[in-house]
């Protein structure tokens, strides 16, 4: 790959993370949670939300948001890129046992948030 993939936010998914199982639902910015999914399942790689505004644009330097590359992981997903995949292992080797129950389950993700998306998102 020729362009420098972005570093994880940190060790752990951020304390309001939405792929958290205590997220506040609804809260993805303009994504629909259907939208952020797909994204998420799709391209591999996704901008932790501190480091983008509302619109979705760069605010500062993105890193990747540690919450999706274990929400990949407990998808079972494997991303083609080699580097984003390496990302994904590190993310999890940091995890104490018992991570995944504090991350959103595919299944859980799309209800989880669906309750209160707004009209603008995409």
């Amino acid at each position: 790959m020729s362009e420098e993939l972005p570093k994880p936010c940190g060790p752990k998914p951020c304390d309001d993370c939405p792929f958290r199982v205590n997220a506040l639902p609804g809260w993805l910015g303009p994504w629909t949670a259907q939208g952020m999914q797909e994204h998420v399942l799709r391209e591999g790689y996704f901008s932790c939300h501190k480091t983008i505004d509302s619109d979705g644009q760069p605010l500062k330097e993105t890193t990747f948001c540690t919450g999706a590359l274990l929400h990949l992981s407990r998808c079972c997903a494997v991303p083609r890129d080699l580097e984003l995949r390496d990302a994904m292992a590190r993310a999890v080797d940091l995890q104490e046992d018992g991570w995944e129950q504090g991350i959103l389950a595919l299944q859980d993700f799309v209800p989880y948030h669906t309750l209160k998306e707004t009209p603008n998102a995409r």
